[in-house]
């Protein structure tokens, strides 16, 4: 009886460390991958905000290593990126304030960033291959990352500033401080989880294949189930987040169209993805296949085209009834 406890011990022992292991791997993997996508950014200088910030798909790894991991090292994780991030985007260089360097780095960097654990609780559904698991993760990363830095701007990054002080800051609680924080980061934030959000659907097959990989299958014996087909998968979900997806983007457009806030190019965002949805609509309205209703598709079809409308506007209202915002001549 002693025997076989202590081989039951040792047993448990070997399944902990390749847990483990397996954990360090997989977060150092995702880890290189942020920092990858990061540097990417210098290569195209107009995804980048002028006061920091840029439309990427940093948050896709970070997202992805909380459910593989769990959320103690997704948020560990994360924390590790933000400070890296910190060095790389040269804050320090920026202002002499040191109140303000630091607030920044925990607002931005260190909270913003190590939300990502979050999606380390949607884990179990995640091995469980629920789709919304994986837009679940993407999307409370990116709301807790924008509220953290929507009060960094209000705090910190607002008109009231001077980059050249060493006084205290001066918070900009008003209406204009909060619209000018609220706008300027979702103008970067808002794409960047839409675009992570594709991604991630889009690697959806590959992740579940993934899972059979020994580091992997390791952590995910405990919840995930072999016999589930991933077609089964695929195909009882894609209808069901296609109002979610032209909603979005009926709303992104919608912003794009108003021109005090500046953000025309949203226009074009929601044009490419909207073309996307329209081709899978026609494509299934042919093949009669998937489980919408012919009048349903229809109806999805129809909103499409108001997105695609909206769209066109958005990016017209740069050169017609927005020309006057867009194009300031300076006395």
């Amino acid at each position: 009886m002693e025997t076989n406890q202590k081989t039951s011990n040792v047993a448990t022992s070997r399944a902990r460390s390749k847990k483990s292991l397996s954990k360090i791997l997989i977060s150092s993997m995702m880890l290189s991958l942020a920092v990858i996508f990061e540097l990417l950014i210098y290569f195209f200088p107009f995804l980048k905000s002028p006061f920091g910030g840029s439309i990427s798909l940093i948050m896709l790894p970070l997202a992805l290593n909380a459910l593989f991991v769990g959320p103690v090292y997704g948020t560990i994780i994360g924390v590790m990126f933000g400070v890296i991030n910190f060095f790389m985007d040269g804050v320090i260089s920026w202002t002499p304030n040191a109140q303000a360097v630091i607030l920044c780095l925990v607002l931005d960097y260190v909270i913003g960033f190590g939300a990502a654990g979050i999606g380390g609780l949607f884990r179990r559904e995640f091995y469980r291959r629920k789709v919304w698991a994986c837009l679940a993760a993407i999307c409370c990363f990116g709301a807790i990352r924008f509220t953290s830095s929507f009060f960094s701007g209000v705090i910190i990054f607002n008109t009231n500033f001077d980059y050249g002080s060493t006084s205290g800051l001066v918070p900009n609680f008003t209406k204009a401080g909060i619209i000018y924080s609220a706008t300027y980061n979702a103008g970067y934030l808002l794409p960047s989880v839409v675009l992570c959000g594709l991604v991630m659907y889009a690697l959806i097959k590959p992740l579940y294949m993934v899972m059979k990989i020994p580091m992997v299958k390791v952590l995910a014996d405990d919840y995930i189930d072999h016999r589930v087909s991933l077609n089964y998968v695929i195909k009882n979900h894609i209808e069901e987040y296609l109002p979610w997806y032209l909603g979005t983007n009926v709303v992104v457009a919608t912003l794009g169209t108003i021109p005090n806030l500046k953000m025309f190019w949203f226009g074009f965002l929601s044009l490419g993805f909207l073309l996307v949805a329209l081709a899978y609509e026609i494509f299934l309205l042919i093949k009669k296949e998937g489980r919408i209703s012919r009048n349903l598709l229809l109806i999805y079809m129809g909103i499409t085209l108001l997105g695609l409308a909206i769209s066109s506007l958005a990016i017209a209202s740069c050169w017609t009834y927005a020309y006057d915002v867009y194009h300031v001549v300076k006395q």
